[in-house]
């Protein structure tokens, strides 16, 4: 079932990023991504998840300018939002969180916070 999911061209860091989530491949749910970036990773989640609708967060309005042009064909299934995820505040609660290539940015202190503030997005 795990190759079933990917197309060759994705790397093996997107592939490992959903392999925890596997199981939800037929499943309704609510996500975001913190840092989205060029996108790369959103795209693989897209594709891998048909019923999954995406918020996608970036301090970087270019970043969510590209992200937004490569993400066209989802547009029905995704939202992008520019804010930083220190200050990011919605009522909204995700099923997944993930975040790709941010975390190692972040100072010791600020990881910790961005821990806890991810927790605090999460539904359960």
């Amino acid at each position: 079932a795990f190759q079933v999911l990917f197309k060759d061209e994705f790397s093996p860091f997107q592939k490992a990023m959903i392999l925890p989530i596997v199981t939800l491949k037929n499943t309704s749910f609510n996500a975001v991504e913190i840092g989205v970036g060029t996108g790369n990773t959103a795209l693989e989640f897209l594709n891998s998840f048909p019923h999954m609708k995406l918020s996608c967060l970036d301090i970087d309005p270019e970043a969510l300018k590209m992200s937004r042009s490569k993400l066209t064909i989802f547009s029905k299934r995704i939202n992008f939002v520019q804010g930083n995820i220190f200050t990011y505040s919605t009522a909204k609660k995700f099923d997944v969180v993930y975040s790709a290539l941010t975390f190692h940015n972040f100072s010791p202190a600020q990881q910790v916070l961005f821990l806890q503030k991810t927790k605090s997005l999460l539904d359960k």
